[in-house]
């Protein structure tokens, strides 16, 4: 074999393997957005197992998110109830965290859908929206 014909595929290895490295570190290396939706799980949920947080997104001025609650059944009786927990719940936890607050006082908001957890999966049942923004934390 030729000198240079070894040269060329050692370096056609290398250029090879170096890329593959990078793809590979891309693709393992945790995204930012799946970041702030494990804070976000946590924040929200407080490891209660009745409350999952299902969807997450966080794109221009607004972070959006639908929290399950499971335990409520096919179809809940005390539904108003329901809706004024969950809307005393999610202000409670935008505004009493600093970050959040100063988010939306910069003029971003923070959606969060609460589901029934335990409608079927034909029927995911949106309970309510609660969106917060600048004026809600006063």
């Amino acid at each position: 074999m030729n000198f240079k014909k070894v040269l060329s595929i050692i370096a056609i290895v290398i250029v090879i393997f170096n890329f593959g490295r990078g793809i590979f570190t891309d693709f393992v290396q945790t995204k930012p957005e799946d970041e702030l939706k494990a804070i976000f799980g946590k924040y929200f949920t407080e490891g209660d197992e009745r409350i999952k947080l299902v969807w997450f997104s966080a794109q221009g001025k607004t972070i959006s998110l639908a929290l399950e609650l499971g335990g409520l059944g096919e179809n809940p009786k005390k539904l108003d109830l329901i809706k004024q927990n969950s809307r005393a719940y999610v202000k409670d936890k935008v505004c009493s965290s600093e970050q959040l607050r100063q988010f939306i006082e910069e003029g971003n908001y923070i959606s969060v859908d609460i589901r029934n957890g335990d409608a079927t999966y034909r029927n995911v049942e949106n309970i309510m929206n609660i969106t917060m923004s600048a004026n809600k934390c006063v």
